[in-house]
This record gives C-alpha cells, structure tokens and sequence, in this order.
C-alpha cells in the first residue's frame, strides 16, 4: 500500500473501507469523512496534533477522535513515560455555539473550553482546520493549543 493511502486510511473517520476503496483518492477520502451532512457537528471526527511534513508525526504525537455520542478517544504515542502513551476514553458534550465540555471518562472533572476552528496550511500546502481554545497558556511553552494538547489539533479538510 502507497505511503499515501496508508496515511488516508489512518485519519479517515468516515465508513469501513476495504483495499479497493483507498484507490478514490480524489473521492471520498478526501476531507476524511462525510462533509455532506449539515447537521454533523463541527467539531466529530479524528483532530491530531501537527504534522510539519518531516515523518516525526508518526513517531511521537496526539490525536483526539471526537464521536457524535459524546465519547471519544485521546491517543498519545511517543512520550518516554509508557502511563501517557496510549488511548484513553473521553466524554464530551456541547453547551454551546463555540463551547465545549470534556473530560477524561473515568476519574476527572468535566473542563469547560471556549474553541475556534481556523483555515491552516498543512504540509505541501495541504488544506487543513486547526482546532485552538481560550485557555490561558502563558505558563506552557506552547502559546496556543486545544484541551491538554498544546499546539492545538488539525484535520484535513
């Protein structure tokens, strides 16, 4: 399988495919999901965190996958501590136009965010949406990010 198939099929959030779909690369796997249906909520699908075109995404990163029942998945790979790699379970719900409310399902308490998607230019000038939040970040080395994940997170468009 092309390296660029492989790398559809990893972020696609749309239906099951088999090997003869990732040849529509054009088609539907373009924008990773059904971008048909108006009443999908902006913000269902699979974000990760950036990908600057060098490889290293695939060796140490995050993604958050968002569902339309208010569960999810953050996943973590990479990091030298073997407790913060691996795929957690989220809850989420909207209350608002541009505000969220999330948490770790098992033991936190639910975080209030106020977020903004923005057009991003990925690598090779791929077309992407960039998910940031308000939170004050003045502490961290990363100025902007969304929830626990600094630099905030993209998905393709």
């Amino acid at each position: 399988m092309a390296i660029l198939e492989y790398i559809k099929r990893v972020f696609y959030t749309g239906p099951n495919l088999t090997d003869s779909d990732t040849s529509n690369a054009g088609g539907l796997l373009s924008g990773y999901g059904n971008t048909d249906q108006a009443d999908t909520d902006e913000l269902i699908g699979r974000w990760h965190s950036e990908d600057d075109g060098s490889g290293l995404h695939y060796i140490w990163g995050s993604s958050l996958e968002l569902n339309d029942d208010g569960t999810g998945i953050y996943s973590s790979w990479g990091d030298t501590d073997p407790d913060n790699s691996g795929d957690f379970p989220v809850s989420w719900s909207r209350i608002g136009k541009h505000k969220i409310k999330i948490r770790f399902s098992a033991y936190s308490e639910w975080e209030t965010l106020h977020y903004h998607i923005h057009d991003h230019s990925g690598p090779y000038e791929n077309p992407q949406l960039k998910l940031t939040d308000d939170r004050d970040r003045s502490e961290s080395s990363h100025q902007e990010g969304f929830w626990i994940i600094g630099g905030g997170l993209f998905k393709e468009k």
